[in-house]
């Protein structure tokens, strides 16, 4: 799947999506929502997210990571990494921008993270929209997840579901894929402002750990 994704220069996702959220008194809540991914790699992305309780679009062109809340009518713009990648992490450990899917662009690299998998096996044959898929249960330290790979010469993965351990109230997280067969995007999509009149906000980083008392 990884070398395959890795393949792909110019690709899109659709995904339609399930959060659960939980309240301070450990009740769980569903969110719903649909994400909209168009890539050019190696550095041009573009994210339009709509859930029940937010829309964000996100651009990246190479040079800057500009995150529009389009209701709102604001906008933050930071001067990002060079590739999607790299950006995407780096916007993930500086300022807790996390986008859904974010790790498949980790499985598309030279390094995938194989390392962090503690145990691993495969399911079985399952199906996903009626096409066949191979269905694989991961481990990591803070994650369980599952993958739906489409069996055959093309092993996109169509669905894939993650529970965080880190948290007691093991909150899950669920996608289903499509990649419907499109062409080259012009660059237009990737810098234009979502909105007009938008105002400009900045992003405050994450604060650092607490250092050792001394």
């Amino acid at each position: 799947m990884g070398r395959h994704l890795a393949s792909l220069e110019s690709f899109e996702i659709g995904a339609t999506l399930s959060i659960e959220y939980v309240l301070d008194n450990n009740q769980k809540i569903l969110v719903g929502g649909t994400s909209r991914y168009r890539v050019r790699r190696p550095d041009r992305l573009r994210i339009d997210l709509s859930t029940d309780v937010l829309d964000r679009v996100f651009q990246y062109d190479g040079k800057d990571l500009v995150v529009t809340a389009p209701k709102e009518k604001y906008f933050a713009r930071l001067a990002a990494r060079p590739t999607v990648r790299e950006t995407l992490a780096w916007a993930a450990q500086t300022f807790g921008i996390e986008v859904p899917l974010a790790d498949l662009f980790d499985w598309a690299a030279a390094d995938p993270p194989e390392a962090e998998i503690r145990e691993g096996f495969l399911v079985g044959k399952s199906h996903v929209g009626g096409v066949e898929c191979d269905h694989w249960a991961f481990r990591e330290a803070d994650a369980d997840w599952e993958i739906w790979i489409r069996t055959g010469d093309a092993p996109l993965p169509l669905k894939l579901s993650i529970i965080n351990t880190a948290d007691s109230a093991l909150p899950r997280y669920d996608a289903v894929l499509s990649w419907p067969e499109t062409g080259d995007f012009p660059d237009a999509i990737f810098i234009e402002p979502p909105v007009p009149d938008a105002k400009r906000i900045d992003f405050l980083p994450l604060a650092p750990p607490p250092g050792p008392r001394r």
